[in-house]
């Protein structure tokens, strides 16, 4: 238990980095989950609840714990996310080089779809942002654009951005959509001229465990029984504050 609250505080440590006026009883939520779920590889609830650290009685009262902060409206992912994405692109693309962006729509579990976007870079993908929705409610280009508006507005305006799509996003509302943003939008097909080589590695490598549950990684995000997406949603956030301090940490 002493290695995960040394796993805990340093997290926590990044986090008021990259948040130092974030809310502290959030903060200290996130970052304890986040270093949990790095030590039990499992985003099961009641393994986290179980591995959690905390002096609050019973197992039961830490779920109960757990479940609070996924039912807290004012955790938002996108404003949680966007220094550490900012930051991985940064680092990714390096001075004056192209932003290689990857979306892609994939079940999260056998209620929930999720469509998400990733950066590519340094042979590593590291989500950015996504939206959950119900897998009968699944997300058109209405949802797609609102994401990608959402993180262009992040960007510096001279960024160069590349996306890379599979056929089923490739719409002329999202083709039309990175001709106004003067990104460049690519196809990934097995083999495909058209997909710049790194973004081939990405689709050939690391992006399949992101896209398809986090499930090579060993957190089972496809066995979570989560049915609400906006609860979804902030288990993905505390996985992915976990995949962003495994990335930064790791050679």
């Amino acid at each position: 238990m002493g290695t995960t609250v040394s796993l805990i505080k340093a997290i926590e440590d990044d986090f008021k980095q990259r948040h130092p006026h974030y809310h502290k009883s959030r903060r200290e939520a996130l970052t304890s989950l986040a270093g949990v779920m790095l030590k039990v590889r499992n985003v099961n609830l009641m393994t986290l609840a179980a591995a959690l650290p905390r002096t609050i009685g019973t197992p039961h009262d830490r779920y109960q714990y757990i479940e609070r902060q996924l039912k807290n409206e004012k955790i938002d992912a996108d404003t949680t996310m966007k220094p550490y994405a900012l930051g991985a692109i940064k680092r990714f693309a390096g001075q004056g080089q192209k932003i290689l962006l990857i979306m892609n729509q994939s079940p999260a579990n056998d209620f929930n779809e999720v469509l998400m976007l990733a950066v590519c870079g340094l042979q590593r993908v590291l989500p950015v942002a996504w939206r959950v929705s119900a897998r009968q409610d699944k997300a058109g280009v209405a949802a797609q654009k609102e994401l990608l508006d959402s993180v262009k507005a992040w960007l510096p305006e001279e960024s160069a951005v590349t996306l890379a799509t599979d056929t089923s996003l490739a719409t002329a509302g999202l083709i039309d959509w990175c001709q106004k943003a003067g990104w460049e939008h690519h196809l990934h097909l097995d083999g495909a001229e058209s997909v710049t080589e790194e973004a081939a590695l990405c689709f050939s490598g690391g992006v399949r465990w992101l896209f398809t549950g986090f499930e090579s990684e060993g957190f089972g995000l496809m066995k979570s029984h989560i049915q609400k997406p906006d609860r979804l949603s902030k288990l993905i956030l505390i996985l992915s504050l976990a995949l962003y301090w495994e990335a930064h940490n790791s050679p």
